[in-house]
């Protein structure tokens, strides 16, 4: 699944393992350390 969204969309995918519950979070907004860059962006999570 998280090949499908990078590939498709070019998401950069963060998987969180075991003890986060296996959450793979999608990284589809650029951030300089304050928030996201562009307004209206959201990030997302996948189980």
């Amino acid at each position: 699944m998280t090949d499908f969204y990078a590939e498709a969309f070019g998401w950069q995918m963060e998987l969180l393992g075991e003890e986060m519950g296996n959450y793979k979070l999608a990284n589809i907004a650029v951030s300089d350390g304050c928030g996201p860059r562009e307004r209206g962006l959201i990030g997302i999570h996948l189980t």
